[in-house]
């Protein structure tokens, strides 16, 4: 994976999904795919969007820390971000396209340690649709033990 994929939310799915531990010696790409996937939803959304349609750069960030803990199922920078963000630890912000919130893009990652901090500890919205509002985490999650928490 050397070159950036395109501008599409399969390309997110797709990186979250990976089974193994992949060594992201390139995050160059991760850096620009997951800044375009927590862009301002586009015009066909806003009328869907609860929260204000743009982001400032320190969310931007705030929220990118977020993704690049739960893709690298770092329970450290987890942590890290929790203690830098106490003040504002809202986790149920939506990327991409669909709306995919960080619980749904950890339970497609498959830790469920993680999944359990977001749900236990930073209060992430389980019951939460994808922009169709056909699926939640649970729907998304391959692994069972996720599934069954999830859908509790």
């Amino acid at each position: 994976m050397s070159q950036a994929p395109d501008d599409d939310d399969s390309d997110v799915i797709n990186l979250f999904k990976r089974g193994s531990d992949d060594d992201f010696d390139s995050t160059e790409w991760i850096d620009a795919l997951l800044t375009r996937a927590i862009q301002s939803p586009g015009p066909r959304m806003r009328s869907a969007v609860a929260s204000p349609t743009t982001v400032d750069d320190a969310e931007k960030e705030r929220r990118k820390a977020l993704l690049v803990a739960i893709l690298t199922r770092s329970l450290q920078r987890l942590e890290e971000w929790m203690s830098e963000f106490a003040n504002k630890p809202d986790v149920n912000f939506t990327v991409g396209r669909d709306r995919y919130t960080p619980l749904m893009l950890a339970a497609m990652r498959g830790d469920m340690e993680v999944v359990r901090i977001l749900v236990e500890r930073l209060k992430a919205n389980k019951h939460a649709k994808t922009y169709r509002g056909d699926k939640s985490a649970a729907d998304l999650a391959e692994d069972e033990e996720i599934k069954r928490y999830l859908s509790a």
